[in-house]
C-alpha cells in the first residue's frame, strides 16, 4: 500500500475509530486515538468493555489493517463481537480478517506486541490470556469452549468451559487450533495444523500434531525482523 492509499484508508476509517474509542474509554480518547479500527471492520457487537493498559499512544492498537500477501485484503473483513471484557496490556495488531468474539463472562488479555498475521479467530466464553509478544499465524482458531454442552443423564454438563493460557513470545503456526484448558510456555513455537489439548507449562518447546506433544527442546523464535539484524 503506498503512502497515499494508506492515508485514505485512515482518513475514511476516522468514523469508526472516533467511535470505538468513544464507546469504549471515553471522551479521553478521542483526542488521543489509542485504537485505530479500518472502516472495513465490522462492528457486529460493541457491548461489554475494553480496557487498555499503560500510557497511551496513538494507534498503539491497530484493528483490521496490514496487507497479506496471500490474502486479498479488500474482502477480507475483521470482526468485532464484544460482549465481555477485552483488555489490551500495551500495543497490538489484530490484522484484516481476524475475527474477535468474546460472550458476556468471557475475558480475553492480550498482552504486549500481541500480533495477529491474518484470518485468525479467537472465540471467547470464559478465559483467553496471551502474554507479551505473541504472534499467531492465518487461520489459527483459539477457543475456551465447546459451543454446545454435553450433557450425562442427568442433564449435567460434561464438557464445560476452560481457561486457555498462552505465555509470553510464543508463535502458533497456520491452521493451528488451540483448544479449551490449554497452557503454553513461553517462547514456545506450535507448528502449523496442529491441535495443542493439554498442559505444556515448559518454556523455549516446539510443539506439533494431533494431539501437540513436544518433538523438540530448548528452542526459541525470532521474527524475521530480528533475524535480519543479526
Amino acid at each position: 500500500m503506498n503512502r497515499i492509499a494508506a492515508w485514505a484508508h485512515l482518513l475514511f476509517s476516522a468514523p469508526k475509530t472516533v467511535w470505538f474509542n468513544l464507546r469504549y474509554l471515553g471522551w479521553s480518547a478521542v483526542w488521543r486515538l489509542p485504537v485505530v479500527v479500518s472502516y472495513r471492520v465490522v462492528l457486529k457487537k460493541m457491548g461489554g468493555r475494553v480496557r487498555v493498559e499503560g500510557a497511551w499512544q496513538c494507534a498503539m492498537i491497530r484493528i483490521g489493517f496490514g496487507d497479506v500477501a496471500v490474502f486479498d485484503r479488500r474482502r477480507s473483513q475483521t470482526v468485532w463481537h464484544n460482549l465481555g471484557l477485552v483488555v489490551f496490556r500495551g500495543r497490538a495488531i489484530l490484522n484484516h480478517g481476524s475475527r474477535i468474539s468474546v460472550e458476556a463472562n468471557g475475558v480475553l488479555t492480550l498482552g504486549d506486541g500481541f500480533h495477529i498475521n491474518a484470518e485468525t479467530t479467537l472465540i471467547c466464553r470464559k478465559e483467553i490470556t496471551f502474554g507479551r509478544d505473541c504472534l499467531l499465524s492465518w487461520h489459527v482458531l483459539v477457543m475456551d469452549s465447546d459451543l454446545h454442552r454435553i450433557v450425562d443423564p442427568q442433564g449435567t454438563t460434561i464438557n464445560p468451559d476452560a481457561a486457555i493460557t498462552v505465555g509470553d513470545h510464543v508463535w502458533i503456526g497456520c491452521r493451528a487450533l488451540i483448544v479449551k484448558g490449554s497452557r503454553i510456555g513461553s517462547h514456545c513455537v506450535v507448528a502449523a495444523q496442529s491441535v495443542v489439548s493439554g498442559t505444556f507449562d515448559a518454556g523455549h518447546c516446539l510443539l506439533a500434531g494431533v494431539p501437540a506433544r513436544v518433538v523438540k527442546e530448548e528452542i526459541d523464535w525470532l521474527r524475521e525482523r530480528d533475524r535480519c539484524r543479526q
